[in-house]
């Protein structure tokens, strides 16, 4: 009994662990990417964030589902997505984008790590 009771509170541990995050953004002259790897149970509240931010107008849902493509939103801003539970990774060419076009979606990189300590 003592010994279910123990793995009970060891497995409970393990799984409301949540706050296992690890992000990091790489800004030089030429691109900018976020890398960032999360809990699992995290990664509908970061594709309801995304949605909200640059989704929603541009007719993209991020919900349940996996991605590894590059994306032309409607105002002509460039990305490339790879999405799966757990882990998202955006990268942009500056190049290939307005400053505001940077700037919308660096901030939408730089607000994620908010989804994740709620």
């Amino acid at each position: 009994m003592l010994l279910s009771v123990l793995q009970c509170i060891v497995l409970s541990s393990c799984w409301t662990n949540d706050k296992n995050i690890h992000i990091s953004y790489k800004n030089n002259d030429d691109s900018y990417s976020m890398d960032a790897r999360f809990s699992k149970r995290n990664t509908r509240a970061a594709e309801q964030y995304m949605n909200e931010k640059i989704g929603k107008q541009n007719n993209i849902s991020f919900v349940n589902t996996d991605i590894d493509a590059q994306f032309t939103l409607d105002d002509g801003s460039r990305f490339y997505m790879q999405k799966s539970p757990g882990h998202i990774l955006i990268s942009m060419n500056k190049f290939e984008n307005t400053p505001e076009h940077f700037q919308r979606i660096q901030e939408m990189c730089k607000g994620m790590k908010y989804v994740f300590l709620k």
